[in-house]
């Protein structure tokens, strides 16, 4: 009991470390998501800047525009300056002298309204007459709205340098309206506000939720923009480390038991009845027989043991040398719980051999080894969905014969017929007829893994009738290969999302079927990987066929 108790604590310390060790995980993925998406909007914003600062810098070096800064000319301005508003989306335009006071020109009003712009605007001016070309946020807080200001000095048109005396300023405002923050979002696919107030990063099963701080020209933060991004691979990485705990968690969970029931029937029941035979109940003695091996010899001198005192010291000695014999035995079986999920299963297969009721047992074996190869096959199909996911699958083409391929696939499932007890089902693989196709160059390891997945299924679900699987040439695909089964079949509403994560067919047919719903969106996977497709036909009650191409080169060696 004690050793089940610290299993049972080390299993979930082991069980607390990894949920903390996955929340870590889910912090530092938002943590990088937002900052790649952060830097991206960054670009984002640059590139739409770009335009507008392009349009002072060449509006600033023109003498048409020196020559309108000293004339005022309402002729040029509706002409060239009025186009500005219409053209590219601005909100104001604004020329004031190189006096810094008086303004020459404003369209369509003078953007007085902006009071935290204004209390910079004498050190805009100043620094605007070093640097000749700047930009800045703005915030309007009457409307709500923010902006960017792009100003430049004007100088003649061989002045592209800007080293004479600037002959005035030019300023472009434009405000991030809503229609302006719509056109960001979608081509950024955000959605973009402005606020005020600025909260932590939050993140949810659909997106996530930064800021972008938008500093005035005395560095102090006016308002942000708020930034919900889509991020769905959020809620795969969550699900995904979700379900890798739930299957650690029902590991731990079988193990213990395993280890409990073990106990309880190698040990804990034999002891008992051995402690009741020492304090002379008689009637046990022919149980503990039955448990066969040691405990028979046990048994018998506690037999004899008591007719005679020399029989009892000798039954003694051998009980003594039988504690030792069981603690060396608890030792080994302390080792062999610590080991991998295939111990178990070792273990399991070797339980008959130590009894006599032989046909339990078995079973009980059998079911042990089957739920641990469940476990195994689960945890395989995730490393596999994984890899999948993750792009770290590599192709690896070779070359190889289709008729050996399938000879082996034949063998094997011809196998796997026999053990399962489908006899009566009809089992065929049809190969090419052209040799000239026969040896192609592929990734054959994955072909072969597709073929597994789709003929386990096909075997899982057919009761009756007949599994086929093979190739035929086509005019426009080249090989196709198939497999198809006389089985329940796929309704037509479901045969779109079986190749999904996770799928399984909820029904009076398949409800006592075991399986995580991976197989066919491996296979799914594995095409794609490939560059191939798949497809189906499928009459419910009638059975189904599953098609697919993968591509291939004619090995050069067949003519």
């Amino acid at each position: 009991m004690s050793l089940i108790l610290v299993l049972i604590v080390l299993l979930g310390l082991s069980l607390v470390s990894l949920s903390s060790t996955e929340n870590m995980q889910q912090k530092d993925l938002v943590k990088l998501t937002t900052s790649q998406y952060g830097q991206a909007f960054e670009n984002l914003l640059e590139n739409s800047s770009a335009r507008y600062e392009q349009q002072v810098d060449e509006y600033t070096y023109w003498d048409d525009m020196c020559i309108f800064m000293k004339t005022g000319d309402p002729a040029w301005s509706e002409e060239n300056l009025a186009t500005i508003i219409r053209s590219y989306e601005v909100d104001n335009v604004l020329l004031i002298a190189p006096d810094n006071t008086t303004v020459v020109y404003s369209y369509p009003n003078e953007p007085a309204q902006i009071p935290e712009l204004m209390q910079d605007a004498k050190q805009i001016l100043n620094d605007l007459f070093a640097k000749r070309l700047l930009n800045t946020y703005f915030y309007n807080k009457e409307n709500g709205r923010a902006g960017v200001m792009y100003t430049g000095t004007i100088h003649p048109t061989n002045d592209q340098q800007r080293l004479t005396k600037p002959q005035g300023y030019f300023f472009i405002f434009k405000y991030w309206d809503s229609k302006f923050l719509q056109k960001l979002g979608r081509i950024s696919g955000s959605e973009l506000t402005v606020v005020t107030n600025r909260q932590p990063i939050s993140f949810n099963d659909e997106s996530v939720t930064f800021y972008k701080e938008l500093k005035g020209y005395s560095g102090k933060p006016l308002a942000y923009l708020k930034i919900v991004r889509p991020a769905p691979y959020l809620k795969l990485n969550r699900d995904f480390s979700q379900n890798v705990f739930l299957i650690y968690a029902i590991s731990a969970v079988l193990l213990i038991l395993i280890v409990f029931f073990s106990l309880y029937f190698l040990l804990g029941k034999p002891l008992r009845d051995l402690g009741s035979i020492l304090k002379g109940n008689k009637a046990v003695l022919p149980r503990l027989k039955t448990l066969g091996g040691e405990y028979v010899q046990i048994a018998d001198i506690i037999e004899q043991s008591f007719t005679t005192h020399e029989e009892l010291e000798k039954a003694k000695i051998r009980a003594e040398e039988s504690d030792r014999l069981k603690s060396a035995f608890l030792a080994n079986i302390s080792h062999e719980i610590r080991t991998p999920m295939n111990a178990i299963m070792g273990f399991s297969k070797i339980l008959p051999e130590q009894f006599d009721n032989k046909e339990q047992l078995e079973e009980c074996t059998e079911i042990i080894t089957q739920r641990c190869q469940d476990l195994l096959d689960i945890v395989n199909s995730m490393i596999e969905m994984s890899r999948l996911n993750t792009g770290n699958v590599l192709i690896q083409s070779n070359t190889y014969y289709l008729d050996v391929l399938f000879k082996e696939l034949n063998d094997q499932f011809e196998t796997i017929r026999t053990r399962s007890g489908k006899e009566n089902i009809e089992f065929n693989i049809h190969s090419l007829t052209s040799k000239k196709l026969n040896v192609i160059v592929t990734d054959f390891s994955k072909l072969r893994e597709i073929f597994v997945h789709l003929l386990s299924n096909a075997f899982k679900f057919t009761k009756e009738g007949k599994i086929e699987a093979g190739c035929f040439e086509d005019a426009d695909k080249g090989i196709v290969f198939f497999v198809t089964d006389s089985g329940q079949g796929i309704p037509t509403d479901k045969q779109t999302m079986i190749f999904d994560y996770f799928t399984r067919l909820n029904n009076e047919l398949t409800y006592n079927q075991s399986g995580t719903g991976l197989g066919l969106a491996i296979v799914k996977g594995l095409i794609d990987l490939l560059g191939g497709a798949i497809w189906l036909e499928s009459q419910p009650g009638k059975g189904s066929t599953f098609f697919f191409t993968v591509p291939y080169t004619q090995s050069p060696s067949v003519s």
